[in-house]
C-alpha cells in the first residue's frame, strides 16, 4: 500500500522492502594493555577474534569482559577496549537500520503511555 500523501511515510510505506542493513568491518589487533576508543562505532559491534578485552561504555553500569568468540553490541560512541594480552578483534559498524524495525516499538510505546491508537497506514 501506498501513502496518498506526498512526503509523509507511514507504516504502509515503510513496510516496503528496503535495502539490506551494510556493514563496514575492521580488524585490529592489540597489544596487552592497549587501549583503543571506539569513537566512531554508535551502533555495530566488537568480537573477540583472539586473547581477550574489558569493555566499557559511557553510561553503562556494567563492564564486559569478552574471550574468543564472544561479541557485543555497541550502542554509544566513546566505548573504551582494552586488550588483556595480545589480541585480536573485530570491529562492525552497521549502516542505516530499516526503518520498519523501529514502528513495532513505536507503536508499543503509544500504547503503553496511552496516547490511543496509531495507525497502521495513512488514510
Amino acid at each position: 500500500m501506498q501513502c496518498q500523501q506526498p512526503g509523509h511515510e507511514c507504516a504502509g510505506c515503510m513496510e516496503k522492502p528496503m535495502a539490506p542493513i551494510s556493514e563496514i568491518v575492521r580488524t585490529v589487533h592489540l597489544e596487552h594493555d592497549q587501549m583503543l576508543i571506539l569513537e566512531d562505532l554508535r551502533t555495530g559491534r566488537v568480537r573477540v577474534l583472539h586473547g581477550g578485552v574489558w569493555l566499557t561504555e559511557p553510561g553503562e553500569t556494567r563492564d564486559h569482559f569478552l574471550q574468543p568468540g564472544d561479541a557485543l553490541p555497541v550502542r554509544s560512541a566513546g566505548a573504551l577496549v582494552q586488550a588483556q594480552g595480545p589480541t585480536q578483534v573485530e570491529l562492525t559498524r552497521l549502516g542505516r537500520r530499516p526503518r520498519a524495525a523501529w514502528w513495532p516499538r513505536l507503536r508499543a510505546l503509544a500504547a503503553r503511555w496511552h496516547l490511543g491508537p496509531v495507525p497502521d497506514t495513512c488514510a
